[in-house]
């Protein structure tokens, strides 16, 4: 059972992704779709680029957010970047109407929760690695949506 529920964790980011175009179809704004995925793409380079730039192994952030008998990965998280990202962009193109697709954001919301409390109860990141990820989703996320919307792509 346990592996069943780490195989949703570890392919979250995809399952995340295809929710999010899935739930961008009823825009009907094809660019917006495309430019989506270009940012998700940005997004999980800049997270590589986090990784393994700015948070070394031996940077005394991450020596102070990791315990020596854990598991651990890089700082910030990846999968929580990215289903950050996802989450965080769907809800700013959904134009305040999120009534609408209420369903699609609880199934975010259900698979959110808990694949942040697997990730942090099975010791893969610690709470500053989730936060950091967290942080660093929902600012990429914002960025790329204010980037489509001075270009006009979408249609407010």
């Amino acid at each position: 059972m346990l592996n069943y529920f780490d195989n949703i964790c570890k392919n979250s980011p995809d399952l995340f992704l295809i929710i999010t175009i899935l739930g961008l179809l009823h825009v009907n704004n094809y660019a917006l779709i495309l430019f989506f995925c270009l940012g998700f793409i940005v997004n999980n380079t800049l997270n590589r680029y986090l990784e393994n730039i700015i948070f070394k192994k031996d940077n005394e952030l991450t020596l102070l957010s990791q315990d020596d008998n854990e598991k651990h990965n890089d700082i910030p998280s990846g999968h929580l970047q990215s289903t950050t990202f996802c989450f965080i962009f769907y809800l700013l193109s959904n134009n305040n109407n999120y009534t609408k697709n209420i369903f699609i954001i609880f199934i975010y919301l259900f698979l959110y929760i808990f694949c942040t409390c697997h990730i942090i109860l099975y010791k893969y990141h610690t709470i500053v690695d989730v936060i950091s990820g967290m942080f660093f989703g929902t600012l990429f996320s914002y960025v790329c949506f204010k980037f489509i919307s001075y270009t006009k792509i979408i249609k407010r």
